[in-house]
Order: C-alpha cells, then sequence, then structure tokens
C-alpha cells in the first residue's frame, strides 16, 4: 500500500468572478491567473483587481507570462496582489532572477514533446523555486494533452515540480501510481472547463474528493 503523499492542487486560467469566488472556497493551494493576450483564457484588458483581493493568503495567487517584459510583470503583481508567477515562455535564467526579486514564487514551465532533454531544466536551478512540466503543443498550455510521464524518471534534481498537461478526472488511477520524490503539485486547466476561462467546479471538487479518497492528498 502507498504511503499518502502530501500533493498541492493548483487550478490554472481563471477569471469569471463567480467561478473565482467559487474555486475559492474549494481552498485549492494555487489560483492561476494568465497575463498573455494569445491565450483563449487571458483575463483581459480590465480585470478587476478586487476579484483577486478577495482571495484568501492560504491560496498563492498566481499570474502566467508568456516571454513578458520585466516591467509588465511587475505592474501584474503590483496590481493584483500576486504571490507566484509561473513562466511559461522562453525566459532566461537572468530574466527569472529579475522577476524573484519582486519577492514571489517562480514557477518554471518546461514543455515536454517527443524528445526532451531533462538536463534543460540545470540552468534555472538558482532562480526558481519550482518547476511545471506541461505538455508541448501548438498553444503555450492548455492543450488537453498529455505526455509520457516515465521521462520525468530521468529528472534527480531536488526542485520539486508540478504536473500539467491534458489532466483530467480520468487521469485518478495514474496519478496514483506516480511515484516521484519531488511530485509536489498537480496543475488543472483545460479539461475541467465548460468553456475557456470558465472551470466546472462540480468535478473540480468531486476530483479533490476523489483524490483524497484515494489517499493521495492534497
Amino acid at each position: 500500500m502507498n504511503t499518502p503523499r502530501q500533493i498541492e492542487l493548483k487550478v490554472c486560467g481563471m477569471r469569471d468572478a463567480q467561478n473565482i469566488k467559487a474555486l475559492t472556497a474549494l481552498q485549492p493551494q494555487y489560483m492561476g491567473f494568465i497575463f498573455y493576450v494569445k491565450s483563449k483564457r487571458f483575463v483581459g484588458e480590465n480585470f478587476d483587481p478586487e476579484l483577486t483581493a478577495l482571495i484568501p493568503d492560504s491560496i498563492k495567487k498566481t499570474g502566467v507570462f508568456v516571454n513578458a517584459s520585466p516591467a509588465y510583470v511587475k505592474e501584474k503583481v503590483d496590481r493584483y496582489q500576486l504571490n507566484a508567477v509561473q513562466l511559461h515562455g522562453d525566459e532566461t535564467p537572468s530574466f527569472c532572477n529579475q522577476i524573484k526579486e519582486l519577492g514571489v514564487e517562480i514557477i518554471k514551465v518546461f514543455s515536454v514533446g517527443a524528445f526532451f532533454d531533462i538536463r534543460s531544466v540545470l540552468p534555472f536551478g538558482e532562480c526558481t523555486d519550482s518547476y511545471l512540466f506541461d505538455t508541448k503543443g501548438k498553444e503555450r498550455g492548455g492543450n488537453g494533452i498529455s505526455f509520457n510521464w516515465e521521462v520525468l524518471d530521468f529528472y534527480t534534481q531536488d526542485k520539486p515540480f508540478f504536473l500539467s498537461g491534458g489532466i483530467g478526472p480520468e487521469s485518478l488511477e495514474a496519478i496514483k501510481t506516480f511515484e516521484h520524490p519531488k511530485f509536489k503539485a498537480i496543475d488543472l486547466n483545460s479539461q475541467f472547463e465548460i468553456s475557456p476561462g470558465l472551470k466546472d467546479i462540480q468535478a473540480i471538487e468531486a476530483f479533490k474528493q476523489a483524490m483524497e479518497q484515494k489517499k493521495i492528498q492534497l
């Protein structure tokens, strides 16, 4: 019998006021907001700061950025009281260090395709708090497809990581058997949506409860 693991939950791509309020009640450890205009889940130019101000400190408000300027990231961190920044583009270690100076948690994303060199994470060891492994696809995240998790058998760094990419209700059994000492959190997005940017809160709640019942502790 597997020993229960403390796995955190991140739900990304939020922007609807009532949806945010309902998700807040479920208390995920991270809630993601996408500040990338080309994304179908972009929060929009007029996203209300009051929506993030009402989120308790127990939930880390996470801004997702793709090749943004340091000034743009700083403005959003300040305006929306972000606790974490997820970098989903081609950012360099130097850039990560700049953003880390804002006093936020840094999550660096790596897109995993058919051929992925796990050594590509090495330059980011000192400037990030965790990594997020997502599926390489046409979009910068939210593609709704998974990658072969076995590639992470070769990941031997000390940095914890988020597991992302097409995770849905049917992923429960695979998650239950996925063993890695640095597996930190699950990232949910497109597979729990009614439409882009609008999450199925009941489905997320059922997933969370099923995880708990399977002794994979969130």
